[in-house]
């Protein structure tokens, strides 16, 4: 990509007037330069979190504890970085003085599977829906380790989870497990979880009593069936049953 030098020198802060646009095909290479680059920073940003290297933070939940680094938590937390940047107030490397030590963050009533599902999502180790479909029972635990650190795109994955959850026996276990509580967050929660199951064995039942009358041989079932939600009659939503 070409550089665009300006037609004067500038200041030492620069100039209020904009410098001259690369152009379309500039700011192309631009993105599909910054896109190969991301495509090998992220694996390795993973592959960090599982191998501790750099580490320069200790992240502890349970008794586990996992080798992090400032600069990813402080970069994707407000909270994170609240608490990082305090610390390193306390522990400032001042001249003739052996280096800091490593910092320990202590979560204390954090599950630590749900820490270390979150860490994924933040290392971009894994995405939240895949997370979330492999402890599908931690996903009250996420979300409020979630809120807890202000990540508000993953608060609406475990949502938008419960929306899409396809398991009965998934949702009547996490139904179950949240309480009834005036966080509004949570109540969110319960409350998809709740519809969704609502939904799910609607649905169930409706296609039970359509089988049993395709069994039957009776011609016309499917009308005389009570609409499914949304108002749509069974027949079009199973027309072939």
């Amino acid at each position: 990509m070409n550089l665009i030098l300006p037609d004067r020198p500038l200041s030492r802060y620069g100039s209020s007037q904009r410098p001259t646009s690369p152009g379309k095909n500039g700011s192309a290479a631009a993105a599909a330069g910054a896109t190969q680059r991301l495509s090998s920073f992220l694996p390795a940003l993973a592959e960090h979190l599982h191998s501790g290297a750099f580490a320069d933070v200790t992240v502890c939940a349970e008794g586990v504890e996992f080798q992090c680094h400032r600069l990813v938590l402080a970069a994707s937390s407000k909270p994170l970085a609240d608490m990082l940047f305090e610390d390193e107030g306390k522990h400032a490397c001042v001249e003739g003085r052996p280096t800091r030590p490593r910092r320990r963050l202590e979560l204390l009533g954090c599950s630590s599977l749900a820490v270390r599902a979150v860490l994924r999502v933040l290392y971009f180790d894994a995405t939240p829906h895949q997370v979330l479909s492999e402890e599908p029972m931690r996903t009250l635990q996420i979300l409020e380790l979630a809120k807890k650190w202000s990540l508000e795109e993953l608060v609406d994955s475990c949502i938008a989870f419960a929306n899409t959850c396809q398991d009965i026996s998934t949702l009547d276990a996490l139904v179950s497990s949240i309480p009834r509580t005036r966080e509004q967050t949570v109540e969110r929660l319960r409350l998809a979880c709740h519809e969704r199951l609502r939904s799910l064995r609607e649905c169930s039942e409706l296609r039970k009593a359509v089988a049993e009358k395709a069994a039957d041989g009776s011609a016309g079932a499917a009308e005389a069936l009570p609409c499914p939600i949304g108002g749509r009659r069974v027949a079009a939503c199973w027309p072939n049953s």
